[in-house]
């Protein structure tokens, strides 16, 4: 029987550091696993972009990087008014997948991995620490990076240019 995996966030947008945790996330799953990339809609952040733009952009980014064969095995979802973990106990996940940065990151990713197994306590999570390279960037940082000068120079680094697009069309720059 395969494994099931999740990874869920805001992905507004996906990153490199997100795209790095998905490879990993399907090197641990190997290649008869299932991922669920889960748009968590939370309802206390207004979003950039919409949960159907980042599907798209999630669905394109990651059909550029990854082999058909990895491709094949994600589904992309969005999972509004209910835990994460309760979505990942509705499908038979039992590996929750999130991405470490910082000391910060531990200590919340601490916090929720222990709500989680009280919600899912079939559910194991693994945790990755991201590489230096993807240690500072996140979404939101992405996004406050957009409108200065050689800004695309900047941000090229941590997103898919596809993504960089995406905020040239949003902007309308």
């Amino acid at each position: 029987m395969s494994k099931i995996g999740i990874i869920s966030g805001s992905f507004d947008p996906i990153t490199n550091g997100h795209v790095h945790l998905i490879k990993r996330a399907l090197d641990v799953l190997g290649p008869d696993g299932r991922l669920r990339i889960v748009i968590a809609c939370n309802t206390a952040k207004s979003g950039y972009f919409s949960h159907s733009q980042r599907e798209n952009q999630i669905n394109k980014v990651l059909s550029d990087v990854l082999t058909a064969e990895q491709f094949a095995q994600i589904r992309i979802v969005t999972v509004s008014g209910r835990y994460t973990a309760q979505y990942a106990k509705n499908i038979g996940a039992t590996i929750m997948f999130r991405g470490i940065r910082n000391a910060a990151d531990l200590a919340y990713e601490a916090d929720i991995q222990t709500i989680n197994t009280g919600i899912n306590p079939d559910m194991e999570t693994v945790f990755f620490i991201h590489s230096r390279k993807y240690s500072k960037m996140s979404s939101a940082v992405g996004r406050g990076l957009v409108g200065f000068v050689d800004w695309e120079t900047v941000l090229i680094g941590y997103v898919h240019p596809f993504i960089i697009k995406e905020f040239k069309k949003k902007e309308g720059l």
